[in-house]
């Protein structure tokens, strides 16, 4: 997946260039905000001229773009769901998971962006449509490792495993939000809970996979 809107193939130093580029407009973003924003001022945040920039980006939106495909990016490369067959080390395991994208989603210093990218989704169509590209890439890749890991085990997923997957983001990305609304709130505080939530929802019907199936005959 190209990282950036409309040129998948590039040379390592333009790729650099539209890095170092994303890196300004994120600490404009951050402060000005999306709008005050211009791309005439991101071009001056990386000391290029402001016909320059176009080169590399088409228009804001185009920005946006690529910085919501680094966050998928760096998601994907993240993202792991592991399974131990102990359930007082999964549990564990399950919690020190949870803590961790909570962590990632506090400290990654783009937390005020991602709400006004997705503010901005509600007025613009092409900003939407990347944010549901993004969502949909995701989480076919979440489901995947998902699917994988319960088969793995012996047991078939269960049938709304997505909608369960978007439970889990939800309560994830609200817990960041909440702590713009309340600066005290420490989302640490809540994971026993979240972790007993997580666990509810992984539970398969108990239907065996075809690797079940197998281990059971043998």
């Amino acid at each position: 997946m190209s990282t950036y809107s409309g040129r998948s193939r590039v040379c390592p130093k333009a790729a650099q260039r539209r890095e170092e580029i994303l890196d300004a407009a994120i600490r404009c973003f951050r402060e000005k905000g999306f709008h005050a924003a211009s791309m005439s001022s991101i071009a001056k945040a990386f000391g290029m001229s402001a016909g320059h920039i176009y080169n590399y980006f088409d228009s804001k939106e185009d920005i946006i773009e690529a910085i919501v495909n680094r966050w998928l990016d760096n998601y994907i490369h993240t993202i792991q769901i592991r399974w131990n067959p102990d359930p007082d080390i999964h549990r564990e395991e399950v919690q020190e998971s949870i803590g961790q994208q909570i962590e990632d989603r506090l400290t990654c210093g783009d937390r005020a962006l991602r709400f006004e990218i997705a503010a901005e989704s509600f007025r613009n169509k092409k900003i939407a449509e990347c944010i549901r590209r993004a969502d949909r890439v995701g989480r076919k890749h979440l489901m995947e490792q998902a699917v994988a890991c319960y088969r793995e085990h012996g047991v078939e997923p269960p049938a709304d495993l997505e909608k369960r997957l978007v439970v889990v983001g939800a309560f994830l990305d609200g817990l960041v939000f909440y702590t713009g609304m309340d600066p005290e709130f420490e989302p640490k505080t809540v994971l026993p809970i979240l972790t007993d939530i997580l666990l509810h929802l992984e539970k398969s019907d108990g239907k065996p996979s075809d690797k079940g199936k197998a281990e059971k005959e043998a």
